[in-house]
Formats: C-alpha cells, sequence, structure tokens
C-alpha cells in the first residue's frame, strides 16, 4: 500500500514539474518572438481555407508561426491535395500540434521546429499567418525577395506594410476580423465579407 501511495505521489510530482516546464517554456518563446502561441479561431482558419481552395487546388502552403495547429488541421482538410508545412519554434505548441495532426492522421502536412525567419520560402505558392505587426513588417522584404511572381500571402489580422491586398475578408464575428489576400506582384483590391 505505501508503495502504491509513494508512486502516485512521484507520478503527481512528476506531473506538476512537466506542467511548470511547459508554462516556464511557453512564457519564455512568447518574450523571445514577441507575441504568444495564440490559435486562429475556427472562423478565421475555415475562411483562410476558402479563400485558398479558390485559388489553388495543388501545390505547397507555409504556414509561419503554425501555433497549435488549428489552422493546418483546417487546411489539410479543405485542400487535401496540397502539400503544406508548418513553421514553429516553441516547443510545446510544436509537440502538441504534431501529435493533433498525427491523430488527424494528416500525410500531406509536415511540422517542422525552426525559426521561419531563417527558412527560405521560395518554393511555397502560398505562405499563411497569424502574427503581429512588427512581424509583418519584417516579413515584408523576405516576401518580396523569395517568393515567385504570383504567389499568394494570407494574413490573419495584420496587414503586410505597403502592401495593397487583392481582397479583403471580414470575418462575422465580435471583432470584425480582417483576412488578407496578397498576391505577389497584384495591385488591385476588393473587400468581401464572410458568414461561414
Amino acid at each position: 500500500m505505501n508503495e502504491l501511495i509513494t508512486l502516485q505521489g512521484i507520478s503527481a510530482a512528476a506531473l506538476v514539474l512537466m506542467s511548470v516546464a511547459a508554462v516556464c517554456s511557453i512564457i519564455f518563446h512568447t518574450f523571445k518572438n514577441g507575441i504568444s502561441p495564440m490559435p486562429s479561431s475556427w472562423k478565421a482558419g475555415k475562411a483562410a481555407a476558402e479563400l485558398l481552395a479558390g485559388e489553388m487546388e495543388t501545390g505547397s502552403i507555409a504556414e509561419l508561426g503554425s501555433g497549435w495547429g488549428t489552422m493546418l488541421s483546417g487546411l489539410t482538410l479543405r485542400l487535401p491535395r496540397c502539400t503544406i508545412t508548418g513553421y514553429e519554434n516553441s516547443p510545446v505548441p510544436f509537440l502538441f500540434s504534431r501529435l493533433l495532426l498525427y491523430a488527424m492522421r494528416r500525410t500531406q502536412v509536415r511540422i517542422l521546429f525552426r525559426s521561419f525567419y531563417d527558412t527560405p520560402l521560395g518554393s511555397h505558392d502560398a505562405v499563411i499567418c497569424y502574427l503581429y505587426p512588427e512581424a509583418m513588417e519584417k516579413l515584408r522584404p523576405k516576401f518580396e525577395q523569395e517568393l515567385m511572381e504570383g504567389s499568394i500571402v494570407i494574413s490573419n489580422t495584420f496587414a503586410v506594410p505597403g502592401w495593397v491586398p487583392e481582397k479583403t475578408v471580414i470575418l462575422n464575428d465580435l471583432y470584425r476580423t480582417p483576412l488578407y489576400l496578397y498576391r505577389v506582384g497584384n495591385r488591385h483590391s476588393s473587400t468581401i465579407s464572410f458568414t461561414g
């Protein structure tokens, strides 16, 4: 009986230590990256997947800062013939998203543990992100230098400074969240509402 109580105590202590380590890791990477790993809303994920599905049936998609995998899982359902790569450098969301996509048995997606700032993006036909204004400012020259003419960039909430979106989708949510679709080299724009 005493051995069982000791094992339960050790298990509880290990669980507490793992939880504290996970929280500390998230806090550390929040400060390092300048943003917490905030998942995209279900509506944003669905609207982004619909936007991309209207533009491509096959090709390569990158999600920059794929976080908990919520956007990736929606993309895989709507775009089953595309290869999708998520880039995430925060260990806890990275592991969670790997488990999520493994459980969903999604074979056309991979998640890489690395910074997207240090990763060439030229092999991707589309890039999707939910970051913050300073990151979009930093990514603009990277997009301009690395992405091919006609490549698509979709940004959730935050615009690419100085770029004109080809489409702006306004979500039917509390914040009227905008999704910006850019096509590298295009200067025409329109605005639509998404009620899904």
